[in-house]
This record gives C-alpha cells, sequence and structure tokens, in this order.
C-alpha cells in the first residue's frame, strides 16, 4: 500500500483522487492546502488528515501528488524529493525551465521518482495513433500537429485564477493548456527516433485587459530527422471546432478528434478499421487517462522503474512552450 498525499486540493486534484480512490494500491493520508479549510472538507469525505503546510505531512506518505498552481510546483517538489518521498506533478512541471531544472537535481539527488502529469498520453486513441507509427502502418512519418481551440466567454476568463491569466507564472493559453498538445507533437515525433531542435511561431496577446494571457498561438517544431510539427489554438477561436490530433506518413494519415480516430491509407478510398479501447467508462470511473497516468506511477514506484512521462519528458516539453514565446518576441526561428 501507497501512502498518498495531495497538495493542492482545488479543481485539478479532485480526478487525481477520485482515480487514487479507485486504484487498490493507493491510501490517501495527507491533504495539504494553505486554505487548510478546504483541506478539512476533503479530509472528512475521503479520510485522511488536512494540514495548511506540507512540513508535518510528509511524515505520513510515500509519495505525493502536487496540484497546486505552477508556481509553486518547485518548492514543494524539493521538499517532498529532500524527504525521500516520490512526486507526481500536474502540467505544466513549472513555470520556468530554472525551476524545473532544481526540482530534477532534487530528484536525482534524493533518488525518488519524478512524474510530470501529461495525461493526453494516457487517452487510447492517441496510444493507437502512436503505435501506428512505431509499427510502420503510416510509413516514415513527415509531419504531425495538433490544434486546439476553445471559446470561453470574456468572462469567465476574467474569473480565471490570476496566475492561469500570466504565462510568466505557467498560465496563459500556450503553456497551461496548449503543454498538452506540445507534448502530444513531441511524443508523435519522437516515435520516429527525432527530437525537437528549433522551433519558430507566433502569440498573440489580444485582450487588453488581461496583457500576459496570450489567446492565440501558431508554432512549428522542427525535429532531427527532418520531421514537422505543428500546434495552434486559443481560447478565443468560436468556430474552430473540436481538438484535432494527427499524423501523415509515406503510406497514409491518422487524424484523432471528437469522431475518435480514422485511419487512411495512400490510394485507399475507404478508412482502415483500428479498434481503440474506450477513453472512459462512466459505470466504473469516468475520464480514463488520470486513472491511468496514476496507475502508471504507482506502479513505477512498486517495480522501481521510470513513469511513462518522466520529468525529464515535463522539462522539455515546458522547453518548447517558452521556446515558442521566445521565437514570437524576436520573431525568428530558436533552438531549444
Amino acid at each position: 500500500m501507497i501512502r498518498i498525499g495531495i497538495l493542492g486540493t482545488g479543481t485539478v486534484s479532485q480526478a487525481h483522487i477520485r482515480a487514487l480512490r479507485h486504484l487498490p494500491q493507493a491510501k490517501l493520508v495527507a491533504f495539504v492546502d494553505p486554505l487548510v479549510e478546504r483541506a478539512e472538507t476533503v479530509a472528512a469525505e475521503h479520510g485522511g488528515r488536512a494540514f495548511a503546510e506540507v512540513g508535518e505531512a510528509l511524515d505520513l506518505v510515500d509519495a505525493v501528488w502536487i496540484c497546486t498552481p505552477p508556481h509553486l510546483h518547485a518548492e514543494l517538489a524539493i521538499a517532498a524529493a529532500r524527504a525521500g518521498k516520490h512526486v507526481f506533478v500536474e502540467k505544466p512541471m513549472a513555470h520556468t525551465l530554472e525551476a524545473a531544472d532544481a526540482m530534477l537535481a532534487a530528484a536525482r539527488g534524493a533518488g525518488v521518482k519524478l512524474m510530470a502529469g501529461q495525461s493526453v498520453r494516457f487517452v487510447p486513441a492517441v496510444q493507437t495513433l502512436r503505435r501506428l507509427i512505431t509499427d510502420g502502418v503510416l510509413g516514415d512519418l513527415v509531419a504531425c500537429w495538433s490544434r486546439r481551440h476553445s471559446a470561453p466567454d470574456a468572462q469567465r476568463i476574467k474569473g480565471f485564477p490570476w496566475w492561469r491569466r500570466d504565462w510568466r507564472q505557467g498560465g496563459g493559453f500556450t503553456i497551461e493548456w496548449g503543454i498538452h498538445e506540445v507534448d502530444f507533437v513531441r511524443w508523435i515525433g519522437e516515435a520516429a527516433g527525432g527530437r525537437v531542435e528549433r522551433v519558430s511561431g507566433e502569440v498573440r496577446f489580444t485582450r487588453p485587459d488581461q496583457p500576459h494571457f496570450d489567446t492565440y498561438v501558431r508554432a512549428l517544431l522542427h525535429f532531427s530527422n527532418g520531421v514537422v510539427g505543428g500546434f495552434d489554438g486559443g481560447p478565443s477561436t468560436p468556430l474552430a471546432g473540436p481538438t484535432a490530433r494527427a499524423a501523415v506518413g509515406t503510406r497514409g494519415m491518422a487524424v484523432y478528434e471528437s469522431t475518435g480516430l480514422r485511419v487512411r491509407l495512400v490510394g485507399e478510398r475507404q478508412d482502415l478499421p483500428v479498434e481503440v479501447a474506450p477513453h472512459a467508462d462512466p459505470a466504473s470511473f469516468g475520464d480514463g487517462s488520470k486513472l491511468a497516468e496514476d496507475d502508471d506511477f504507482l506502479r513505477a514506484i512498486e517495480e522501481d522503474r521510470p513513469p511513462a512521462v518522466t520529468g525529464d519528458d515535463g522539462r522539455a516539453s515546458l522547453a518548447v512552450c517558452h521556446a515558442i514565446h521566445q521565437a514570437s518576441r524576436k520573431g525568428e526561428t530558436v533552438r531549444v
């Protein structure tokens, strides 16, 4: 049984709490939040003790799930690692690369596991799409991309927490939401043996009342093996349609969006039938990606192996997001 502490009991923690309660190897024993009344409410519902600060809680746990705003991730992760506790940290891994590096150094120095919460990697259709590349079904990878658009109204954006409206603190569209898509594109490109070397892109800030909240991004990722990756999106695009993720190879193309995963080979007139496991099972849990990533981290601890998404993975995707901002400011392609 792995004893777990939840650091931060706001919205994102709720999905992890539900997942961890569903996993037999997990035991929730501590909940930490500076708004201690909120921690007490969660502890009363799920069992365990509530704390306003992390220090005393670390004596009770084997691992922590950090679900706080990004600018607080490093301080908590370093404290937990130095106490010998394994660390799962929600995306983005940190608000700066320097903070991410400090987290990695602390985890390596203490010999503990560090996992970044990039849950898109655990969506079954996304995993199937990647296997189409590694198994050679699509041929040699040529390009991959993601489009993520939404349209929350102005009042809702104004109601976001202050850090979520500031890309410098790990918020903004490119980092807070877009890091899922950047990580997807990186993961797909790496399946073909490449790594992101250079980034070009444009980031736009179109809301005078929110000067640090980027509202549109379009980026090009250049991989070492010649593959081209793309990412575009924003929270002010009401007619752009659902999130779509795709890969094009020399033999075919795969696209995953709300209607499911479609695969078609070059020269064919019909989609290739592809079996994909369901993403959600309402009868048992709901969002399967959170369940899968939490289960993987627990198994990584039990089996003494690296988690599926390492701290280095989380740092690499954060580096690309920051490179997109840098490329936009400079008006040139930058090296990652």
